[in-house]
């Protein structure tokens, strides 16, 4: 062989292995960075479920106060009038929501007085006739329930339904929410809905992208993306969390949130024993996948490369340039997509939330108002809402200083959040204004957690200023009224408590 052709094929060659090299470099670069980017990614998955448990449970909660604030059900808890009305109602709630399996009222001796049922998810609900009604006094869903105070929620565990004290089959995964019954300040008994959770917890898991598992705090599947590995606290299929993530699950289980290379787990916000974890695993055929189809135009690229290797030897030389731009191309992208996604989220907190006080701007609290109108009008409740204005602001201010005057504002938002209900709507309406929307609230109601308002805002300690207080003017929501309209009503009133010294609460 002569020295060119030699020559040539050592260039090949050595060509094959450098490109062979700088493949392989961008491939475990490209799966490190792919696997990074998919678990910053399951953060945001993790609050797309997040946020549709917790409505699917708000939405339950909700039909049980509607319920419970129904003039005809108080009508029968405090005058004893039971009619059709009352069962027409039940059945109306629970015909309301497919998920729904049980709604009972249970009076304080374990008896069943109304019960409607419903057999499968989806299927028409039934009222119970009274011949079947049960006593349930030893049930552990009426104790606990019964122990809570007024205007508290008990949330059972997730199980499974049973039957005459056996798993029913197919199984029916259950929730129970229930609260109790005051007549005056006496409990009397309990309402309670049963859910069915089999077509939620389906939602809730599926994700093309990753493998969702929602566990106990002992680490035993609620739900697994196989479903035959669900249940194993009652099946005992023998799997649990340390079988799938054996040096992750102590992490997992004794962290509010926690996040690997290979996973994200974060606490859910349910008030129950079972301290419910979700943990998010990006699915690994996803990221193969993506990694062949990279490594399909890598090599197709080495081909080229070495096609034309043959004539032109020289570019060999060229060749490792190439790939490093297409490294520094790729790398490149990667860190624009990070900065892009912190922009928007920046973008998006300025859009929703007030710069200084952290709470809803005016902009979002519309938004959110809106929602509570439709509601209101949809169902027929109460609602209320209060404006607060900080008294003499704008002697702070010229007093003492702006920045003075922002750690007040700051002040009263943190009291007032840390206040009220989940429920309710906080927000900055402008400079030191302020409003609250108390969502199934009577005017008398509002006027009450205003007064307390006001007064945890006056037992304020600051350094500087010594007495803080606000004035309220609150109103509550009648036909047709719109934000505009209920915003001059409190306004009207706020002016009332202005002219009245101050450091009180008006109503219209």
């Amino acid at each position: 062989m002569s020295f060119k052709n030699r020559l040539m094929l050592g260039f090949i060659v050595f060509g094959i292995i450098l490109i062979g090299v700088a493949i392989l470099s961008i491939y475990n670069l490209n799966k490190s960075n792919l696997k990074i980017a998919h678990i910053d990614n399951a953060f945001e998955k993790y609050i797309e479920k997040k946020e549709f448990f917790d409505y699917q449970i708000k939405h339950i909660e909700l039909k049980l106060q509607t319920l419970k604030n129904s003039d005809i059900f108080k009508e029968y808890i405090h005058e004893g009038t039971e009619h059709e009305h009352l069962k027409e109602l039940f059945l109306t709630i629970t015909g309301t929501s497919s998920n729904i399996m049980q709604l009972r009222y249970i009076n304080i001796n374990g008896d069943e007085k109304i019960r409607i049922d419903r057999k499968e998810y989806d299927s028409i609900p039934y009222l119970l006739e009274d011949k079947n009604l049960q006593n349930k006094a030893n049930r552990y869903y009426f104790k606990d329930t019964l122990s809570k105070n007024k205007n508290q929620l008990w949330y059972s565990q997730i199980d499974l339904n049973k039957e005459q004290g056996k798993i029913e089959q197919p199984i029916k995964p259950v929730l129970r929410v229930g609260t109790p019954i005051f007549k005056k300040d006496k409990k009397v008994g309990i309402l309670i809905i049963n859910i069915f959770m089999d077509k939620l917890l389906q939602k809730f898991s599926k994700a093309s992208l990753y493998n969702i598992y929602l566990i106990d705090k002992n680490g035993d599947f609620i739900s697994h993306p196989n479903k035959n590995k669900s249940w194993n606290k009652y099946i005992k299929n023998g799997f649990n969390i340390k079988n799938i993530f054996p040096n992750e699950f102590r992490n997992i289980l004794e962290n509010d949130k926690y996040k690997d290379k290979k996973i994200f787990s974060s606490t859910m916000d349910i008030y129950n024993s079972d301290n419910l974890k979700i943990v998010i695993e990006p699915k690994s055929f996803h990221i193969k996948k993506q990694l062949d189809n990279q490594l399909h135009d890598l090599f197709i690229m080495m081909v080229g490369l070495l096609f034309l290797s043959i004539p032109f030897a020289y570019l060999f030389a060229r060749a490792p340039l190439k790939l490093e731009e297409e490294i520094e191309k790729r790398d490149k992208l990667l860190v624009e997509q990070s900065e892009i996604k912190t922009q928007n989220k920046i973008l998006k907190n300025k859009a929703y939330f007030d710069n200084l006080t952290k709470i809803y701007n005016r902009n979002k609290f519309e938004e959110l108002f809106e929602f509570e109108i439709i509601r209101q009008k949809r169902y027929k409740g109460s609602l209320s809402i209060a404006v607060l204005d900080i008294d003499h602001f704008k002697d702070v201010n010229d007093t003492y200083g702006h920045l003075i005057g922002d750690e007040i504002l700051v002040l009263v938002a943190k009291i007032v959040t840390e206040s009220i209900r989940k429920i309710d709507i906080f927000a900055r309406w402008g400079g030191e204004e302020f409003i609250v929307v108390f969502p199934q609230t009577k005017l008398e109601g509002a006027i009450i957690a205003s007064n307390m308002l006001r007064e945890k805002i006056h037992n304020i300690e600051h350094d500087s200023v010594k007495d803080i207080t606000v004035s309220f003017g609150v109103t509550t929501y009648q036909e047709n009224d719109t934000l505009t309209s209920l915003f001059n009503r409190c306004d009207e009133a706020l002016y009332i408590a202005k002219n009245s010294g101050r450091n009180c609460v008006k109503s219209l």
